[in-house]
């Protein structure tokens, strides 16, 4: 519970939640203005062939919706690319505050056991579905991190206050 809480911390206390919020607001206005301007470029060309010639035409709407559909899927990978590596610090900033690496590696084997999961999926799935680090990178990640143990500096220390 403890290195959860500190993932989530990590999240509020940089901010990420808003980050996010605006990055998604903006890809958003720019995905409507692409389904825009296909389905009006669709709607001229095939006007005959769809049965309407404005995409105001509630019969346009499978097609605005085909449309969406598509740059979603475009827009899809990058999304993932972008918020996998905000999850792989939050991840880091859990085990600096906790140091304790075995509850942050028994956390994601509980839920990889509980969402049947495969640890360590292929390419495909990594790319059109995970905007998390899969859950093998972060058993790994919370097995092998532990530069207090080394004497290291910590990557969050500025803001991580020790317990007294």
């Amino acid at each position: 519970t403890l290195f959860v809480v500190g993932h989530e911390m990590k999240h509020y206390l940089m901010d990420d939640v808003w980050k996010l919020v605006g990055i998604y607001a903006g890809l958003m206005l720019v995905g409507f203005f692409a389904v825009d301007r296909l389905a009006r470029t669709a709607t001229r060309r095939w006007a005959a062939r769809f049965g309407f010639d404005d995409i105001a035409d509630p019969a346009a709407l499978p097609l605005l919706l085909a449309i969406f559909g598509l740059v979603s899927l475009v827009a899809t990978p990058g999304l993932n690319a972008m918020t996998r590596p905000t999850e792989h610090a939050a991840d880091r900033f859990g085990l600096e505050l906790t140091h304790d690496n075995r509850a942050a590696a028994s956390t994601f084997i509980k839920r990889n056991n509980e969402a049947m999961g495969v640890p360590y999926p292929g390419w495909l799935e990594r790319t059109f579905r995970l905007d998390h680090p899969s859950l093998g990178d972060r058993i790994t990640f919370a097995n092998n991190y532990h530069p207090w143990a080394e004497g290291k500096a910590l990557v969050y220390s500025d803001r991580i206050k020790p317990a007294e």
